[in-house]
């Protein structure tokens, strides 16, 4: 098939980059194996099994052991396979799921075996910066590479989208404007169908669409520059849907770098406030140059080469962020408590609808919601909900989420390994760490939120000094996660001035969020209330 220009995608397989560590992380035991049809079947069993891919035929009860974090058992896999029978085959839908991963360079196929690369596994270990890791790969990633053997297009994504997005920003200045970066139409219809690095033209022609018709032109002006900037006839099938869809997937990506914020509530994307410096460098050092490469080893290896970045960071503001977000969309306290009820009701009912219940009341502002509902996993939700509950509860704390948000408080990606979720300073000698989860069987609370948080609980006190106390929040705590905490009153932390106890987001709202107390009275009282009970009182005390 003869090349051809195409509007800019990233994985439509693998739609959120938050999910690329769940994808590596399943599929590492392979890595070493030879690279054959056996091992795509063996993938795509692995995948199905932990509930990663999910086939639309299946019973009721497989969808609640995926929920529940439980792997499905060979026979169960089998049947699932045959009740969905894949056109060109399994094999075939394991090379989709591997493609984006092979694409970034997290995995390579070398001398015939199937490895896991040294970028994989920085991401595995997650105890990484996530905005330089991703700043780096896609700094490096080109449109028209050999992994597109149908693409013509000759561009660098994110080089060329941050110099259109300084030009227009420039001259909309110039006119007497005020710069808002680029309308996620804009990003759609003229940023999209980049079949060259040439930033001036596409910046003239989004000036001159603003000048003509605002910043609502009509569906057929903009359509009608993507077919001529493709050099294609009007063959794209819902072009509209399309680049709606393909705009999303890029600026996921895009925002994983922190170079890139959202801007009147999801309406723009602009260059991060926090970041102008480094994108000053980046710019200056980095030359907009597309390069050919004769096979995908070549490419990989380029993806795979270091490069250095100066992080001239200015201070990230999280509490102005939180703050950003809370004055945007008019959020209240009872607005996020609600919220995250309705978040753990579903979770507890095994519920995968997507669309409920929001907490945003910017009307005016369709877009921001979709993407709150639609584009924004649970887990980071949960984070997210419970900074802005204490954000608007306590006056007299400092709170550091360490989650990632842009300029206008949109979360993007969950605190990474290392980091408890949230900290919370107060009383001045006094520290609070937030650990957060959706896992509420056995062995996903004790494998993952157990001695993970008594470790940054003990290597934070030791750190800063401070009184410092943890505590485990999810929508329902496992009887052997709370005697785990119980123990450790009898052991770890019983010559320390350190203390931990799980609670349930129902109990947790009940005696934080709805007290009138002060936090250090909440915080001294449920411990204290947790460490005296009687071993048949515990769950009542925590659920």
């Amino acid at each position: 098939m003869k090349p051809k220009n195409k509007l800019l995608s990233f994985s439509t397989t693998i739609r959120n980059p938050e999910r690329y560590a769940e994808f590596l992380l399943a599929i590492e035991k392979f890595s070493g194996l030879p690279y054959d049809n056996h091992l795509l079947l063996e993938i795509e069993k692995e995948l199905i099994s932990l509930g990663i891919y999910r086939p639309l035929k299946r019973e009721r009860w497989v969808e609640e052991k995926w929920n529940k974090k439980e792997r499905l058992d060979q026979l169960t896999v089998k049947k699932i396979m045959v009740d969905n029978p894949q056109k060109f085959g399994w094999e075939w839908r394991a090379e989709t799921h591997l493609a984006p991963l092979k694409e970034l360079a997290f995995i390579k196929i070398k001398s015939g075996k199937f490895l896991i690369t040294k970028l994989g596994l920085a991401l595995l270990a997650d105890d990484l910066n996530i905005n330089d890791f991703y700043t780096k790969i896609l700094l490096k990633v080109q449109f028209g590479n050999p992994f597109r053997k149908t693409v013509d297009n000759k561009s660098n994504p994110l080089l060329l989208t941050l110099s259109i997005i300084k030009s227009v920003n420039l001259t909309w200045k110039e006119i007497g404007k005020k710069p808002v970066g680029i309308s996620r139409t804009e990003f759609q219809y003229f940023v999209l169908p980049m079949v060259d690095n040439n930033y001036k033209t596409i910046a003239e022609r989004i000036i001159s669409c603003r000048k003509k018709f605002g910043f609502q032109p009509t569906e057929n002006v903009l359509q009608s520059f993507v077919y001529q900037r493709l050099s294609a006839k009007r063959e794209i099938k819902n072009l509209k849907g399309t680049t709606r869809d393909y705009a999303d997937n890029v600026i996921r990506h895009f925002r994983f770098t922190g170079l890139i914020s959202f801007r009147g509530g999801v309406r723009f994307i602009d260059i991060s406030d926090g970041f102008i410096e480094v994108v000053e460098g980046i710019l200056k050092k980095f030359k907009l140059k597309w390069q050919e490469f004769s096979n995908e080893e070549d490419y990989v290896n380029f993806l795979l080469s270091d490069i250095e970045i100066e992080w001239k960071e200015e201070k990230r503001d999280k509490k102005r962020m939180l703050l950003n977000f809370i004055n945007l969309n008019k959020v209240t306290l009872n607005d996020a408590k609600d919220e995250l009820l309705y978040l753990i009701k579903k979770e507890k009912d095994n519920s995968s609808a997507k669309i409920g219940k929001t907490f945003l009341k910017g009307l005016n502002n369709e877009q921001i919601k979709s993407w709150w509902i639609r584009k924004t996993s649970p887990p980071l939700k949960l984070e997210f909900l419970l900074a802005v509950l204490f954000f608007l509860k306590f006056d007299d704390i400092k709170i550091s989420p360490n989650l990632l948000m842009d300029d206008e408080g949109m979360p993007y990606h969950h605190a990474p390994a290392g980091k408890s979720d949230i900290e919370i300073i107060y009383n001045n000698n006094y520290a609070l760490l937030i650990e957060a989860t959706l896992l509420m069987h056995k062995a996903g609370q004790l494998n993952n939120e157990t001695s993970a948080l008594i470790r940054r609980g003990l290597d934070y006190q030791n750190k800063t000094k401070l009184i410092t106390c943890s505590m485990l929040i999810a929508p329902r705590i496992h009887f052997d996660t709370i005697l785990f905490f119980k123990s450790l009153l009898h052991d770890t932390f019983r010559s320390l001035k350190c203390g931990a106890f799980p609670i349930s987001i129902e109990r947790f709202i009940e005696n934080f969020i709805n007290s009138d107390e002060n936090i250090k009275v909440m915080i001294e009282s449920k411990f204290s209330e947790f460490k005296s009970a009687e071993i048949d009182k515990l769950s009542k005390i925590v659920n």
